[in-house]
């Protein structure tokens, strides 16, 4: 038998209906995390969908999963990767976490055949990561060769290329 929860998420419900089903139901919380990390499809990739609206007001809840999502994210599809790189953005880590996630962002960014816009949010981590250690800018204009650009959609190239571009400008400072 579903949970209230697993209910919602398997029903046709809008994901600001199931954000504020969790926002309403803070216990469900730690529910809606462990669906998000479990392999049940497309409950899983829904739960992390449902979390990401409702992250800003949930972050210190999120912290003792983040061990757990961190070891999962390389594993999951694009699509539910993505949602949990946006989560982690707006999730306090620690240093090995940052670093770890780093790693992981570059690792999906450099498999050009995935969703771009899974490998824009990783790229987008990056750079947020080279705003507290800028000693990290070298590497990441290094993974903008044509290699990893040219299969990008043109709105996210022209973004990437934006961003690549003050990067350059915070190296040469």
């Amino acid at each position: 038998m579903k949970s209230p929860l697993e209910q919602i998420l398997t029903g046709r419900i809008k994901k600001e209906k199931m954000s504020a089903f969790l926002s309403a139901h803070p216990e469900m919380f730690d529910e809606a995390v462990r669906l998000s990390l479990s392999d049940q499809k497309p409950i899983s990739w829904r739960a992390s969908w449902a979390i990401g609206g409702i992250i800003s007001e949930n972050s210190e809840k999120l912290i003792p999963f983040i061990p757990d999502i961190l070891t999962k994210l390389p594993e999951l599809e694009d699509g539910h990767q993505r949602e949990f790189i946006k989560i982690l953005m707006q999730s306090e880590l620690s240093e090995d976490q940052q670093g770890l996630l780093f790693d992981i962002c570059v690792s999906i960014w450099e498999q050009v055949r995935k969703k771009p816009s899974v490998r824009y949010f990783a790229f987008q981590v990056m750079v947020d990561m080279t705003e507290i250690y800028p000693e990290l800018i070298h590497e990441v204009i290094s993974l903008t060769q044509s290699q990893y650009i040219n299969s990008l959609s043109p709105g996210i190239k022209k973004g990437v290329y934006k961003i690549v571009e003050r990067l350059r400008l915070r190296n040469e400072e």
